[in-house]
């Protein structure tokens, strides 16, 4: 079943649209089977292979994780606002982007740094306000949509299902608030300890901590960096070791069942697992390069399988008919050639 497209005057696309309160999330009642997301994704390049590929994919949703668009100029500085909504103008027109559109019914999307319009960017980026206005009119948020006017961010809670098969879909902001930090994206970024730095900023985690408490079977937390790979100098929650360790206490605190994390950011595509001693394992699905890879990845000695620098989109598929249930997380070629596949029973991530 496909849903209308909406035709705005930039360009077409569909969308699931968020609700103004701040502590319900945008519920949907269709079961989730498969989803598919993506992430870094530079405008006037083609074809888009991945976006073609995962039209075909009859998906039950799709999730955009970050760097949908380049909206600074080449990593040198934050684009203007007339700059981001050219990139969102492209990206809108592509062929390819509006058969996906068209295909899946219901739609989510996060930002990281460059669809925040900065390389890089945190919470003294200049161009925050109008790229968060571009971002959601480009996604179709109401004009009541709290990820307009929150002061802290654009995150955002989804729950798509019924009874025990809800799936909820957590869409972080690591970028609004985040804390300055030393080092810049050459020389590389050190690990910082200080207490009060922080990832989210208050409100944020006081949000996740009650979305956290909220009944679901699978639990997608998407955020745009990775969460379980280690520190090796770039941006990941491993340069806030105190932040990572926050949100391993608040998965526990919280006794969220079913969840793991998906990411992108780095232009390679891998699979991650940390094993927490007061948690069950966690795992981070990686899918990062639509139309740009990178070369070699670094070394990550909490990488399941190899990694894959070849272009790549990420795919979840939930079989609710196996006891217990089973996901399978895996990362696709822009063909649909598997690359990378774990089989995760819903048992392993329980209390």
């Amino acid at each position: 079943m496909k849903k209308n497209l909406i035709y705005l005057s930039m360009f077409a696309f569909s969308i699931v649209g968020c609700k103004d309160e701040d502590s319900k999330p945008v519920e949907v009642d269709d079961n989730i089977t498969s989803i598919g997301f993506t992430s870094c994704s530079l405008q006037k390049i083609e074809p888009k292979d991945c976006f073609k590929t995962l039209s075909t994919l009859n998906l039950d949703g799709m999730i955009f994780a970050g760097d949908n668009i380049y909206g600074d100029y080449l990593a040198l500085a934050h684009g203007s606002e007339e700059f981001i909504k050219g990139q969102y103008q492209l990206l809108g027109h592509e062929p390819e982007f509006n058969a996906l559109l068209g295909s899946v019914d219901n739609v989510y999307a996060t930002w990281d740094d460059h669809d925040y319009g900065m390389n890089d960017g945190v919470v003294d980026n200049p161009a925050k306000v109008y790229a968060r206005k571009l971002f959601c009119n480009f996604w179709n948020e109401p004009e009541n949509s709290i990820r307009r006017t929150r002061e802290d961010g654009i995150y955002q809670s989804y729950m798509q299902g019924e009874g025990d098969k809800k799936v909820q879909i957590i869409c972080l902001d690591l970028r609004w608030n985040q804390s300055k930090h030393p080092g810049n994206a050459v020389s590389g970024y050190p690990i910082v300890t200080d207490p009060t730095k922080t990832m989210l900023g208050d409100a944020q985690w006081a949000w996740l901590k009650e979305e956290l408490k909220k009944p679901a079977a699978v639990r997608i937390m998407v955020s745009s960096l990775q969460f379980c790979a280690p520190y090796n100098g770039g941006e990941a929650w491993a340069v806030y070791p105190n932040e990572q360790q926050k949100m391993i206490d608040l998965i526990n605190e919280t006794k969220a069942n079913g969840l793991f994390f998906i990411s992108g950011d780095v232009h390679y595509a891998e699979l991650c697992r940390i094993k927490p001693s007061n948690t069950y394992n966690l795992y981070d699905l990686t899918s990062s390069g639509v139309t740009h890879v990178g070369t070699a990845p670094v070394v990550n000695e909490n990488r399941i399988e190899e990694p894959f620098s070849k272009f790549n989109f990420g795919l979840i598929n939930i079989n609710w008919n196996k006891t217990p249930v089973e996901i399978s997380l895996e990362v696709h070629g822009s063909k649909g050639e598997m690359a990378i596949q774990k089989v995760v029973s819903l048992d392993e991530l329980k209390y």
